[in-house]
């Protein structure tokens, strides 16, 4: 009697635990979380590249943000400003992020903008606090890294991109008309208080993310309408304006010197 008893109870004792085992395994295959609690790239992502990569706009896809903010170099897309395959070339899919930014300051030596928002520097975020000289020192790092000629865009090249060049659709904001789906901005129902993760919004229609909202975007026109060569130009809006400014036809002028906790930038390469 003691020798069933002694068996049924290994018995009963194996099966629970293999059903607590197998629960374990289950459950920690379901989510992996890294210490900062953001969910990780699993095994079959495609490989990460430090080379800038051209992405074709036909089918663009959205990018995992945790995908965007582990890339060190931008990734282009091909734009089309005239017909015929003429005046083409490439611009950034998102605003420069701090981690790209970092790797340029890490192995040129420069100094992180010297002021630094109030909500830290999140890898994954647009850098802000560049002025106009510190976005072209980046263009030329780039340039002489990849071979490719970089720069900020023409306010007309940033335009013709915003709208989805030769897919335009005629929206106000980049990809949209409601800025809701598009942008992150100050007003209506979604106030925020810095900016965000780059490519969480809706892309335009060839793939482009935040050209309306998060940071504004310096632009490359090194005059304005009195030939004043200190003043520049700014395209997208921010966190931090209302959805007017968001618009895509909107544009600022600022001294080449100003630099502000909503300002960043992305670069085109010309081909």
């Amino acid at each position: 009697m003691l020798k069933r008893l002694t068996i049924l109870t290994l018995f009963i004792w194996m099966t629970v635990s293999q059903v607590v085992m197998g629960q374990g395994n289950r459950s920690s295959f379901e989510k992996t979380e890294d210490v900062s609690g953001e969910q990780m790239l699993s095994s079959s992502t495609k490989s990460l590249y430090n080379d800038p990569t051209v992405k074709d706009p036909n089918e663009p896809e959205k990018i995992n943000s945790n995908h965007a903010s582990l890339k060190s170099m931008p990734e282009m897309i091909r734009i089309n400003m005239g017909k015929n395959g003429k005046d083409e070339f490439l611009i950034a899919r998102t605003e420069v992020t701090v981690r790209q930014f970092k790797l340029f300051c890490e192995e040129t030596g420069k100094s992180m903008p010297s002021r630094m928002p109030n909500w830290g520097w999140n890898e994954n975020h647009p850098i802000v606090y560049v002025t106009w000289k510190d976005a072209n020192e980046y263009c030329m790092w780039l340039s002489k890294k990849t071979g490719l000629n970089y720069r900020l865009p023409t306010v007309q090249e940033w335009e013709t991109a915003a709208k989805g060049g030769a897919k335009s659709l005629g929206y106000t904001y980049s990809g949209y008309d409601d800025p809701r789906m598009v942008s992150w901005y100050w007003g209506d129902d979604d106030d925020v208080n810095s900016t965000q993760t780059v490519a969480t919004k809706k892309p335009n229609e060839i793939g482009l993310y935040d050209m309306s909202g998060n940071a504004w975007e310096w632009c490359s026109n090194p005059k304005d309408k009195d030939g004043n060569i200190n003043t520049k130009y700014l395209k997208g809006g921010s966190w931090n304006r209302h959805k007017s400014t968001l618009e895509i036809d909107y544009t600022e002028e600022v001294p080449s010197n100003y630099f502000n906790f909503d300002l960043g930038f992305r670069p085109v390469a010309e081909l």
